[in-house]
């Protein structure tokens, strides 16, 4: 047999040429850059996504941030100046300002900033429409300025006639490229608006003009809550004013009037009968004691500070001597050791007291009452006790009578209150302060 040449098993196997090699290395080398170019890309928007929602999250926070100081109780200006600093953060602005309408003024006061030059801070601010932007805030659109060209300052400041105007535009005209401002509405009234500067040119899209309008709605929130919390804390005033007017007439007034019909005929009872003019005498002295007794009762009720500042004995004795001079009611106070209370402890006390005894007058039909305070040596106990008609405390609810509030006072301070009464026998009231 001749000899056979041996084929090879695959002929595509075979050692590429030259030419094949530099194509392939060509094409490995573009796929390996199109694969790095695609994984910058992934990283890169990786990273813009992790800041988009690192920034929205940050936005979230701040706006729960301002929401819990909008229902806390700090001070209006206080809140005022968080709300512009938190939104100046949160719109990423070197500067943010509060501006309110005084439409009778004609002005435009600054109430709120954050990120002011000094050279500016003492302005408080301008007259109104000293601003093309004044009219679009008057109409209740926002400004936009995104990019605003260096201006040529000598020809603006001279247009400024306002000595005001002319020192904020010549300290932040230069400096800040662009400028957004939204209007505030409170109660459906334009109460001003809220304002920050860039010192770099913004393109301001839709998502980040909506958050400055949600930011302008929550402090015009802040504006309404403040102006409602006025309102309510003068209508407390009012009422607080009217209270103690019937209190002065129904007590103070009263008495002083009986007093001066007794001080009119005292002269002539005493040249008949000098034994009843001396009685007579007495109770004008009573009747002048209980007065201003309750004339100080009053003023502890305007200035509740002050019952700290007296002992707990001096303040019963005090309320006695005004039970006296208002209703004839015979009380006397026994106290029984002395030592410094807790503020609140004396208060409650002093508050609960008040109350028996206003019940004691009103309902007891009593005509003597004890009241007596024992420093004992486990615990501090008040005890107001009368002789009038009783009642029958299981039939009693809870806050008849005033002792509602008297059990609401007692466990604030963690007190025992005991309370007992038959019909006909009168009734006891016990409260005891543990240590």
């Amino acid at each position: 047999m001749g000899n056979v040449k041996k084929q090879p098993e695959n002929p595509e196997r075979l050692d590429p040429t030259p030419e094949t090699a530099l194509v392939n290395a060509v094409e490995h080398k573009q796929s390996r850059a199109a694969l790095e170019a695609a994984n910058r890309l992934l990283e890169q928007r990786v990273r813009e996504r992790t800041q988009e929602i690192n920034r929205r999250r940050a936005v979230a926070e701040g706006l729960r941030d301002i929401v819990r100081a909008l229902n806390s109780s700090r001070p209006h200006q206080e809140i005022l100046t968080h709300i512009v600093t938190q939104a100046s953060q949160l719109m990423e602005a070197d500067i943010g300002t509060l501006h309110h309408i005084d439409y009778q003024e004609k002005f435009v006061r600054i109430e709120a900033s954050y990120g002011l030059p000094e050279t500016v801070q003492d302005i408080t601010g301008f007259p109104l429409l000293s601003s093309s932007s004044d009219n679009l805030i008057l109409n209740r659109q926002p400004v936009i300025i995104s990019n605003e060209k260096p201006p040529n300052l000598d020809e603006i400041l001279e247009r400024s006639l306002d000595e005001r105007v002319r020192r904020w535009r010549a300290a932040l005209v230069p400096a800040y490229r662009a400028y957004l401002a939204v209007p505030l509405v409170v109660a459906d009234e334009l109460y001003g608006s809220m304002a920050f500067y860039f010192s770099a040119p913004r393109d301001f899209n839709q998502e980040t003009i909506d958050l400055a309008l949600s930011l302008g709605e929550q402090a015009a929130l802040a504006i309404d809550n403040s102006r409602l919390r006025l309102q309510a804390e003068e209508a407390a005033v009012l009422a607080e004013r009217n209270r103690l007017a019937r209190e002065l007439h129904d007590a103070v007034t009263q008495t002083l009037f009986s007093a001066s019909l007794i001080a009119d005929v005292l002269p002539r009872i005493w040249e008949r009968n000098p034994e009843l003019g001396r009685v007579r005498l007495a109770e004008l002295r009573e009747l002048t004691r209980g007065a201003l007794a309750e004339m100080r009762t009053l003023l502890l009720e305007l200035r509740p500070a002050t019952l700290t500042e007296s002992s707990l004995a001096e303040l019963l004795q005090q309320l006695a001597a005004a039970v006296i001079g208002r209703s004839r009611l015979k009380v006397t106070v026994n106290v029984v050791g002395e030592r410094p209370l807790p503020p609140d402890t004396q208060v409650v006390l002093y508050r609960i007291a008040q109350e028996a005894l206003n019940n004691i007058v009103k309902h007891a039909g009593a005509s003597q009452v004890s009241v007596t305070l024992q420093f004992l040596p486990e615990c501090v106990e008040l005890t107001v006790a009368d002789n009038g008609r009783g009642f029958e405390v299981s039939r009693i609810g809870v806050h008849s009578l005033g002792l509602g509030i008297m059990r609401e006072r007692a466990a604030k301070i963690g007190a025992k209150l005991q309370i007992t009464s038959e019909i006909g026998t009168g009734t006891i009231i016990k409260v005891q302060v543990y240590s």
